[in-house]
């Protein structure tokens, strides 16, 4: 097997496993809280990644911007950002949440352009006019079957994909800042940021109340919580990081159009239920943008 079918391998099932994930952080997210999946999904993450950091690698000395960068990007991408994600998942499902992860390259352009003076291709906006017509397309949707426009969980995907790509260029500017950092330490680091923001969340306006909640779950419950969180950030994102070090960038960037399809197709399954004509039109609007964002 060469590196680029090792590299569509590694993507496909990081994304398919990502994917997964997302129906049970959409589950629980409705069923117990959004600040409560956040808050165990983080805890779990923390715990592999420090381990991972102490067996496969080390913790590298860190000069205080990076240090600051990193809890900048936890606490904003990590924290704020995946509190609106899980609210978009709770409202509007994954398939269509992760639909807007579409416009993630031309917010991070848009942002390269600004602070790191990297060209700006102008017909990327292409791209966005699709992807905003997936935005109308599932407010029609949520008109006609729930008699509201669900605006609200649409732009709550979209502030959570914001955040998220300030998380992305934070945490490139601390490892342009210090040399020699490895993903697994990075990243502690960011979740160890977004569980103080949950923490100051709980203390001064909504308590997560942790271990009742926990206690109230079934084993099984808590089975389908532990894997979903340890496949959705740990092992996803593993498979996301060799296959960046393996493969060719853009190759992996375009698989990444796999997720809100796989996400789409198991919550179908689920529900046994087949995707809608409005679905479809998304998916297809989708695809059209992603392309153009790509090329």
């Amino acid at each position: 097997m060469d590196n680029s079918e090792l590299t569509v391998i590694l993507a496909l099932g990081s994304n398919l496993l990502f994917s997964s994930a997302t129906l049970i952080f959409a589950n629980y997210s409705r069923h117990v809280s959004v600040l409560w999946m956040n808050t165990v999904k983080a805890l779990i993450a923390i715990t592999f990644f420090f381990l991972s950091t102490l067996i496969f690698s080390q913790f590298h000395p860190i000069s205080n911007t990076s240090l600051i960068l990193l809890l900048l990007s936890g606490a904003l991408g990590l924290g704020v950002g995946d509190l609106f994600l899980f609210s978009a998942f709770k409202s509007i499902g994954p398939g269509r949440t992760l639909i807007f992860y579409g416009m993630e390259p031309v917010i991070l352009g848009i942002f390269g352009f600004f602070l790191f003076g990297q060209e700006l291709n102008p017909q990327k906006f292409w791209g966005i006019f699709f992807f905003l017509i997936c935005f109308f397309i599932f407010s029609i949707e949520s008109r006609k079957t729930k008699g509201s426009w669900e605006i609200k969980g649409l732009l709550m995907a979209f502030t959570g994909v914001a955040f998220d790509a300030v998380g992305i260029l934070l945490t490139r500017m601390a490892f342009e800042a210090t040399s020699g950092l490895e993903s697994f330490e990075v990243n502690f680091y960011r979740f160890a940021a977004a569980l103080f923001v949950f923490f100051l969340i709980s203390r001064f306006y909504r308590p997560i109340h942790l271990i009742e909640k926990f206690k109230r779950l079934s084993w099984r419950q808590r089975t389908y919580v532990f894997v979903g969180c340890f496949m959705g950030t740990f092992l996803a994102l593993l498979l996301y990081l060799r296959a960046i070090k393996t493969g060719h960038l853009a190759t992996v960037s375009g698989i990444a159009i796999t997720s809100p399809l796989f996400a789409t197709l198991l919550e179908c399954v689920i529900a046994k239920k087949w995707p809608s004509k409005y679905l479809w039109f998304a998916l297809a609007s989708f695809v059209v943008g992603f392309v153009i964002v790509l090329r």
